[in-house]
């Protein structure tokens, strides 16, 4: 048996009695957005006989825009690849005592893929570095990697004050924030962010 990606051979696996057979590591990766990979499998004895057949890869990305301004602003969120549920959460930290679920939206098509305007942070957010979670579970469990079967995002979330010009009062302050991914495949684009078509 021959398997040929595109028509470039990328294995010769062994079949059983009825002709099902496995490869490991065999599926196409992509970097951003999605791509269709056409695979082949002919028999090695008899090359009339073969099958073929399309899989679909989506790159693991979220974009949130804007990446600045006042916290409690509402942003686009954008994301694609999400595996592990069927809805979009993120889930605010900050130590033990800050805590906030977000419902982003559900996960629609064969890429997971979800485009919604969202307030990530709540209105008044104190000063500080936070951590937001991107996954498909409701309940948050902390997300260092990802797997097979779950995947996560990761943006460190630096709030601060700005003053406004002339004066340094705090009462004439304003926030304002920075996003940062740090946990999740590599982004292309913007630092921390990953490009969508």
């Amino acid at each position: 048996m021959a398997v040929l990606d595109g028509g470039s051979l990328i294995g010769r696996p062994r079949t059983n009695p009825f002709g099902a057979f496995g490869l490991i590591g065999s599926s196409g990766s992509v970097s951003g957005g999605e791509r269709r990979y056409n695979f082949d499998a002919i028999d090695a004895t008899n090359p009339a006989i073969r099958a073929a057949t399309q899989l679909r890869v989506s790159a693991l990305a979220i974009s949130v825009r804007p990446n600045g301004g006042s916290p409690s602003r509402p942003r686009r969120v954008r994301a694609r690849g999400f595996v592990g549920g069927k809805t979009l959460y993120a889930h605010v930290r900050r130590g033990r005592r800050y805590k906030l679920r977000v419902r982003i939206g559900r996960l629609r098509g064969p890429c997971a893929t979800v485009s919604a305007r969202r307030r990530l942070l709540k209105r008044g957010t104190p000063v500080g570095t936070y951590r937001t979670q991107f996954d498909a579970r409701r309940r948050y469990s902390r997300c260092r990697r990802v797997t097979a079967t779950r995947t996560c995002l990761v943006l460190r979330v630096r709030v601060f004050r700005i003053f406004r010009s002339g004066s340094a009062s705090a009462s004439a302050a304003d926030t304002a924030e920075t996003w940062e991914q740090i946990v999740g495949p590599p982004s292309s684009g913007a630092p921390g962010f990953a490009k969508l078509p």
